[in-house]
């Protein structure tokens, strides 16, 4: 089967009208960092002393560290990497559709040059991508799948 690869600009939504125009956009981000809570460090050992400390500080695991690129109009980006090394998280933290309260996220995110907030990412429908193994309806085009 042939597939007939078109170049669709990014979609991005009006704030004076309630459609939605096709224009070329470019999304960039810099110095975008991600973590987690990780297990709880109970002991420290003080260095001065030697005496085995009480501690009750949550520790941080960092999931994505000072992470910078872009992403322009008419090329295609791919995120590649093992299993694990945080491609989903990175593709959840530009398009502002991560759900874990637990994350802690640094960094900016500029579309077309303009800082946004997570909320405006949410909420623009400027931001799609499509996951390594989501499922095709033969029957839509990329562009009708993204907005799906």
């Amino acid at each position: 089967m042939a597939i007939d690869v078109e170049r669709i600009p990014l979609m991005t939504s009006q704030k004076t009208t309630n459609s939605i125009s096709i224009q070329e956009s470019t999304l960039s981000w810099l110095n975008v960092f991600v973590e987690v809570p990780g297990s709880p460090s109970r002991y420290e050992l003080s260095t001065s002393t030697g005496n085995i400390l009480h501690k009750n500080q949550q520790s941080r695991r960092s999931l994505l560290y000072d992470l910078s690129g872009i992403a322009r109009s008419g090329q295609i980006l791919a995120v590649m990497g093992a299993t694990g090394v945080g491609k989903t998280t990175l593709m959840n933290v530009l398009s502002g559709q991560y759900t874990d309260n637990t994350l802690t996220t640094a960094g900016n995110v500029y579309l077309n040059g303009q800082l946004t907030t997570r909320t405006q990412r949410q909420s623009s429908n400027a931001i799609g991508y499509v996951e390594q193994y989501e499922p095709f309806i033969e029957t839509m085009t990329l562009q009708e799948h993204l907005i799906f």
